[in-house]
């Protein structure tokens, strides 16, 4: 059977019964073998994790190694089996999240003895090593098949920068370039690369077990937006964080200018997005090559075109859609919350008090945002003492009567989270606090008078 839609052929087939196996040959790479008769001295392979659409593998001959999809009992090879519009669809829909494994054994001696049917030699540029186990399983495939001529290089990188590299090697390789002469220019690339990241909602991130429920609770409350990169080793690290889903895109062209200060002669860049080409980072991905392509007309260019960039995929952050799961609907109308919440915040600050609380800021967040009208920070000395302060403001409310909606980190006592809906306490040991910086999100709210951030000798 040929079909553009095998996903879809084993859903169909999977109502019927059980699939104990499944099989789908990728004739698109076949077809681009044909087309690419004549020898050519070095071919270029790549994993599917490259992100890379199919008009530029085809136009400059790039081989992929499939990386696999587990959703459930079901394993699918990526971009043979399972689309990434089939892949976010399945990921909505899914009560578990999916996993991704690397390719098979079988799977890279295949296209890597594919790829030299074809060519001399062949370079492969595979996922971060520090990201998967990928470079680490081909080097393996290619010792035990005994295949000579293949090159492989550790991107350091995923999804668009490793496809940016490949596409560097295969246009190396269409000048005559050699996989020696190949090798050590793509290192010297990969050195001048980067990535940066950010995630707009934390749904699937809770769900993984990357972040808890109680930071990605705050997260949302609080509109952070974190901004991620991949550092020289190819490992995932925080670079700043920013207040509100507008302020990510300024935030990341400021970034990038300082990244590429000096300028070079010429930038090369794209933008993935993770399942969604609708507006939801508040400019549509098109508009993020515009914008930055702008800022710096006579120096950038993209990979073969603005329809070549924008590749689909981002896998574990999940799909961009409208955040809100973690927020709280408001009991009570605006003018009840203004006489209620006064009444709240001295309490929470006379409790903090009497247990000798550092540093306490009471921010006033009202016509800010909808979460919370008041959110309250202090420091404790220790876990133990920070432990005590929520222990005090606990029972301080519920004395009268309010009972927090939410609390988190009670028992590390590293932070904890008071969250009376109205009114929102974040108390922190010292160090967590320094990390955090919550009062630089907000240094634009007003603040209740001096005599509430108390210090302590």
């Amino acid at each position: 059977m040929h079909t553009d839609a095998p996903e879809a052929v084993f859903t169909y087939a999977g109502r019927w019964g059980t699939l104990t196996s499944t099989k789908a040959d990728d004739m698109r790479a076949q077809h681009r073998a044909l087309q690419h008769t004549a020898r050519r001295p070095v071919a270029i392979v790549t994993d599917t994790s490259a992100d890379l659409p199919d008009a530029v593998l085809d136009r400059h001959h790039i081989a992929l190694v499939p990386l696999q999809i587990v959703f459930g009992d079901a394993v699918y090879q990526d971009r043979v089996e399972i689309t990434p519009e089939e892949f976010y669809r399945r990921l909505r829909a899914a009560n578990e999240l999916p996993t991704t494994s690397q390719p098979t054994p079988a799977d890279f001696v295949r296209v890597f003895r594919s790829a030299l049917n074809e060519a001399d030699e062949v370079v492969v540029v595979l996922l971060g090593s520090a990201l998967s186990g990928t470079f680490q399983a081909a080097r393996a495939a290619v010792k035990a098949a005994g295949l000579d001529g293949v090159h492989l290089v550790d991107s350091r990188a995923a999804s668009l920068c490793l496809g940016l590299l490949a596409l560097r090697a295969a246009e190396l390789a269409e000048s005559g370039w050699r996989a020696a002469e190949i090798t050590p220019e793509l290192e010297r690339v990969r050195s001048q690369s980067g990535v940066l990241l950010t995630v707009d909602i934390y749904d699937n991130l809770i769900r993984s077990g990357r972040v808890s429920r109680g930071k990605a609770w705050l997260a949302g409350m609080l509109d952070v937006k974190p901004i991620l990169a991949l550092d020289g080793t190819g490992r995932v690290v925080p670079v700043d964080r920013v207040r509100g889903r507008e302020a990510v895109l300024s935030r990341v062209l400021t970034l990038l200018d300082r990244q590429l200060t000096p300028r070079p002669e010429t930038i090369r860049f794209g933008v993935v997005h993770a399942g969604s080409l609708r507006a939801d980072c508040g400019v549509p991905p098109a508009g993020l090559l515009r914008v930055a392509g702008d800022r710096r007309p006579r120096h950038a260019r993209g990979a073969g075109g603005l329809g070549a960039l924008l590749a689909g995929r981002g896998r574990h952050p999940g799909p961009a859609r409208r955040k809100g799961s973690h927020r709280v609907t408001r009991r009570h109308g605006a003018e009840h919350r203004q006489a209620r919440h006064s009444v709240m915040v001295e309490m929470v600050l006379g409790a903090a008090d009497d247990l000798k609380a550092r540093e306490m800021v009471a921010l006033d967040l009202r016509g800010l945002n909808d979460a919370t009208d008041w959110f309250i920070i202090a420091s404790g000395t220790s876990d133990a003492h920070v432990r005590g302060i929520a222990q005090a403001v606990l029972t301080r409310l519920d004395a009268a009567g309010v009972r927090a909606h939410h609390v988190e980190g009670l028992q590390s006592g590293r932070w904890v989270l008071l969250d009376f809906v109205d009114v929102v306490v974040h108390l922190f040991h010292p160090e967590a606090r320094a990390f955090y910086q919550l009062e630089r999100l907000w240094h634009d709210a007003p603040r209740l008078a001096t005599a509430a951030e108390r210090k302590f000798p």
